[in-house]
């Protein structure tokens, strides 16, 4: 290769030898050399042409590898400025594989990867969003410099890991490298977005003694941060600032408030804010129109977000899918959806099937089938490819009218046809098989299902296996459920919790148990709503004194009882004629306060009792939080105190005096 080129480098000049060059090899050989030049740099225009290249070099030599064999065997010296030089160019292309593989021989050719080699591939990883990978990449360069940490913070922030970001940002700093401007803002802007505004402002001050102003980007981070906490008024604060500083806000700074405004009510100011924004001269964008839009959808104001909507083509703004969601949203809620109808053939942009499957399902639910069909014939004319969506409120709308057998014959050719569906297209219709009653059809096509191995998942099982109870098929039920178990689907807390209003509507409770005892081995936690369901069917079916054994069974083994297992108790107790119990049952959350109240407690001796625990309770320390806090107590206690009443037990009423 020439020492001197005979002419002057230039993206111009690289372009014609690039392209002129009859061989592969060759032209990324000339791409290397002309890169590793003194002041010149590739254009992106460059690294995509070359990346051609690369791409069929691979294809014919099968590896990253023997590319790496052709260029030394043409004379391209194999080291790490050639091995940088092809990992930006894999970098370009996406070629990740190929980068790691490259990455990889570099020490087979003899060589050590210098740190901008360790660069080029800590930034393949982030991009590619391998953050484990590139963590411990990070951690082994021996000597992280500048660039090394600012690729490291701007790939977290960009995988939505802003506060290990700002961990290194300190480490950065204290290496005694100041971050650039770029770097900051992509941090603060990622705080403000999960909600660590406070921090974002601390990286401001450091940004601003670094000597960076803050520009209406960083203003706008700011904003929008409080907005999507629900902080309205700081973000207020910081308008005010903003532009008493001299920084003008811009449509981002306008859409970001709007918004917060609109999020906590206070729509009046939002309009306000939007007539302050094109009173200065502001024009807004389609994405502040959607957002408008949207909101007058959810809030009922149909008229005005239609209006927005015909505003769009007087400003020169081409509406999108995400604008026409939200208008389908709206008119269906509204009860107007057939408008919807007439907007579809008029649209002149590109709806995606999100949009489509949208309007298709409104039309279903609002009981518009044939308009429906046509809908989906317009959508099948012009191109779109149904997805599983669109399948199930097709089939959910001809269920709804009783077209049942029109159902099945489209599940049949969904079968037959389709064979890359999930599980999703054979629970909609097995669901709306039972709620319509048919649970032996929805048994049948669910068992040819499982026979011709189609997808089915734990929300398919647990459909069926409800609809066998509700149909008094206990047995079936449970032999579902162990098959399910032996196929290797994972019952979830859905399941667990079908099964439990099962048993306990067939007064299994022995079974009942069990399952309670295997959701807490299955690490689903304390479900204390599926010991409330078992509690409150006990106690309305008399079987309190079984609901209270249940209680203390489920204590032992880590359930947590809440302040509603207390109230079903405590009435199970009472409408069993058992005021006596349910006053026992409070006693060990009274433990919990040091107060123990006796059954013969006088009047004065309960009211003392309760005035220390309302004035002193803040005070004292608590091994434990209790369940029940005072209020919860006295409710309770006065329902204890209306049973004695209504039993005519005096001095009992009386002892439980609550405050």
């Amino acid at each position: 290769m020439w020492k001197k080129f005979p002419v002057k480098i230039s993206s111009e000049v690289v372009k014609k030898v690039l392209t002129d060059c009859s061989s592969d090899i060759m032209a990324l050989n000339l791409f290397i050399w002309f890169g590793n030049r003194p002041g010149y740099k590739h254009t992106p225009d460059a690294y995509t042409h070359i990346a051609e290249t690369l791409n069929m070099l691979i294809s014919r030599c099968g590896t990253a590898h023997g590319v790496l064999g052709q260029l030394r065997d043409i004379g391209c010296p194999i080291n790490t400025q050639t091995v940088t030089m092809l990992l930006r160019i894999y970098s370009h292309a996406g070629m990740v594989e190929e980068a790691l593989e490259t990455f990889n021989q570099i020490p087979s050719y003899g060589c050590i990867p210098n740190i901008l080699s360790q660069n080029a591939i800590l930034d393949i990883l982030f991009k590619s969003n391998r953050v484990d990978m590139a963590s411990s990449m990070f951690g082994l360069i021996p000597s992280p410099n500048f660039f090394t940490f600012t690729i490291a913070v701007n790939g977290l922030c960009k995988v939505g890991s802003p506060c290990e970001a700002l961990r290194l940002l300190k480490s950065m700093v204290g290496r005694g490298y100041v971050p650039n401007f770029g770097t900051y803002a992509i941090l603060i802007d990622g705080l403000c977005k999960y909600g660590k505004t406070m921090e974002a402002l601390h990286i401001v001050g450091s940004m601003i003694k670094s000597g960076y102003v803050p520009t209406v980007m960083t203003w706008s981070s700011l904003i929008n941060g409080h907005c999507r906490a629900g902080e309205i008024e700081a973000a207020r604060e910081l308008f005010t600032k903003m532009e008493s500083g001299g920084c003008s806000p811009n449509v981002v700074t306008y859409t970001s408030l709007i918004s917060g405004f609109w999020k906590v009510g206070q729509f009046s100011l939002a309009l306000k804010l939007w007539d302050d924004m094109e009173s200065k001269g502001h024009v807004p964008d389609l994405v502040l129109y959607n957002i408008l839009i949207h909101c007058f959808c959810e809030e009922g104001r149909y008229d005005d977000a239609m209006t927005l909507f015909f505003e769009l083509h007087e400003r020169g703004l081409k509406p999108d899918s995400v604008t026409f969601t939200s208008l389908v949203s709206g008119l269906c809620k509204s009860g107007k959806l057939i408008s919807a109808l007439h907007l579809f053939p008029k649209v002149d942009f590109p709806l995606d099937i999100i949009a489509c499957n949208s309007l298709l399902s409104g039309l279903c639910k609002l009981g518009y089938l044939y308009e429906a069909l046509d809908f989906y014939a317009n959508m099948l004319d012009r191109g779109y490819v149904p997805d599983r969506y669109t399948y199930s409120a097709l089939m959910t709308g001809l269920l709804r009218v009783g077209r049942e057998n029109d159902a099945l014959d489209l599940y049949q050719r969904i079968i037959e046809n389709c064979s890359d569906f999930d599980g999703y297209i054979h629970t909609i219709l097995f669901d709306n098989l039972i709620k319509a009653g048919a649970v032996h059809k929805a048994m049948r096509l669910f068992m040819n299902a499982l026979k011709s191995n189609c997808p089915i998942d734990v929300v398919a099982f647990t459909a069926i296996i409800q609809g066998l109870f509700r149909a008094g098929r206990l047995e079936d039920a449970c032999n579902l459920y162990n098959e399910m178990c032996q196929n290797g689907v994972v019952p979830n807390r859905y399941t667990y919790n079908v099964l439990l209003q099962g048993f306990c509507k067939a007064r299994d409770m022995e079974s009942a148990e069990k399952i309670l005892e295997k959701m807490h081995s299955a690490g689903f936690g304390h479900d204390t709503v599926s010991l409330n369901t078992l509690v409150n069917f006990l106690c309305k079916s008399g079987y309190v004194h079984l609901a209270a054994d249940l209680f203390t069974k489920m204590k032992a083994v880590g359930f947590e009882p809440d302040e509603i297992t207390y109230g079903l108790l405590v009435d199970g107790f009472c409408l069993a004629g058992r005021p006596d119990d349910a006053y026992r049952l409070l006693e060990n959350e009274l433990d919990y306060y040091d107060f123990p109240m006796p059954i013969n407690s006088t009047a004065n001796e309960m009211n003392r009792a309760f005035i220390s625990i309302a004035q002193d309770g803040e005070k004292k320390k608590f091994s434990e939080k209790p369940v029940l806090n005072c209020s919860a107590l006295k409710r309770l206690y006065e329902r204890i105190q209306n049973e004695y009443k209504k039993n005519e037990q005096i001095e009992k009423m009386l002892a439980i005096q609550a405050f």
